[in-house]
């Protein structure tokens, strides 16, 4: 009865050690979580602030267009950087989620207008094109200080190289 008594016993423990370990590995922390979500933020608002900004990607190049101007811009090397702004109490009363901006680098960009293609020149950052994010009840809102962009196609720029040059 004894022998009996400590086997289960022994096996009752083993058990619950498997199942201990079983459940701190299933179960992420929280700060895995946290870093989750605002990599999930991040990628949403890198996502928004493409569309605001109407880049198109074609092969090596990314291309803004400017349709009052006549301007297409072609770029190389876009990196797009996002920063997060801290929320405050009445941004969460306000039901704000997520809130920062974004801004682009490229390493080298062009632009073709009336006399054709520019020499490539080296542009980096500026504030010019900031765009203020925020996600609010689900829904994403882009504010742009570079307006009047249109959204084209890969297709669409010879087209609109042809178009320019006969201006």
């Amino acid at each position: 009865m004894n022998r009996i008594s400590i086997t289960v016993l022994l096996i009752m423990i083993a058990c619950s050690v498997v199942v201990g370990q079983k459940s701190r590995v299933a179960r992420p922390n929280a700060r895995q979580t946290a870093a989750k979500v605002k990599a999930k933020y991040l990628s949403e608002a890198r996502n928004e602030a493409t569309k605001a900004w109407n880049l198109t990607q074609c092969g090596d190049s990314s291309y803004l267009y400017y349709p009052s101007y006549g301007q297409l811009i072609e770029l190389r090397a876009v990196s797009i950087i996002v920063t997060e702004s801290k929320l405050t109490e009445a941004d969460r009363l306000n039901g704000i989620e997520w809130k920062g901006w974004a801004n682009f680098n490229t390493s080298t960009e062009r632009f073709h207008a009336n006399n054709g293609w520019s020499e490539w020149y080296t542009k980096g950052t500026d504030g010019f094109r900031r765009i203020d994010l925020q996600k609010r009840a689900g829904t994403w809102s882009a504010t742009s200080v570079l307006p009047g962009t249109a959204k084209i196609l890969c297709s669409d720029v010879p087209k609109l190289v042809g178009s320019v040059r006969a201006n």
